[in-house]
């Protein structure tokens, strides 16, 4: 379209800018300029890449600036949209991924470098931004379910029993209960099996209903 071929235009000078001007105090914004262009044209990993670089600047040095004074502090910004672009890069293989059946009697299947990426961009962001619980329980999410799905039970173990101890009140808790309790071996596991089941069934979120019941 007219527009993408405007927009490409708009990119390879703001490359250039870079290039003669890698340490000016524009930089930031250049490249936040090129990163909306990318996730505009659907190129997530390119933009996800961009906000990566500013945010990787620190809180203090990832800002807009008009003249010499800064305008406006952007690293919250850049990294959700690092996080929810790696996120978009990664999807159409993670839709495929949730159509397998884990088998956990199988090898682990290695991970894809967008599946890495992500997961490096959820430690990035939950190590910068704590306090947003909603993107937490998304990256939680997801990589319990990553690594289930790709037989990797050591941390799909450790992740799910995480979702169930953090998240009793959802679904996503209660469910990871339901995923857990069949990676234990009822003949080599009988001890942690039944302490697994003495902690979940005294979480009072979990001994209503049908969980309940099978606890």
């Amino acid at each position: 379209s007219d527009a993408a071929v405007a927009y490409e235009a708009a990119k390879r000078g703001y490359f250039l800018f870079l290039q003669n001007y890698p340490t000016s105090k524009e930089a930031a914004e250049v490249k936040y300029n090129i990163a909306d262009i990318d996730h505009y044209l659907k190129d997530y990993d390119s933009a996800a890449k961009a906000y990566l670089e500013i945010a990787s600047l620190g809180k203090e040095k990832a800002v807009l600036y008009e003249g010499e004074k800064v305008k406006d502090n952007i690293h919250r910004k850049v990294s959700k949209y690092m996080l929810e672009d790696y996120q978009l890069a990664f999807e159409p293989e993670f839709k495929v991924l949730r159509k397998r059946k884990p088998d956990f009697t199988k090898g682990k299947l290695p991970l894809s470098p967008r599946a890495r990426k992500f997961i490096k961009a959820c430690e990035l962001y939950k190590d910068w931004y704590p306090d947003d619980k909603v993107a937490k329980k998304t990256c939680d999410v997801f990589i319990a379910e990553l690594y289930r799905r790709t037989n990797d039970k050591e941390n799909a173990f450790k992740a799910l029993t995480m979702l169930a101890t953090t998240y009793p009140d959802d679904k996503d808790g209660a469910e990871a209960v339901e995923y857990l309790l069949p990676m234990y071996d009822p003949k080599k596991d009988q001890k942690e099996l039944a302490s697994a089941v003495d902690k979940f069934y005294g979480i009072p979120q979990y001994r209503k209903g049908e969980l309940g019941k099978k606890l």
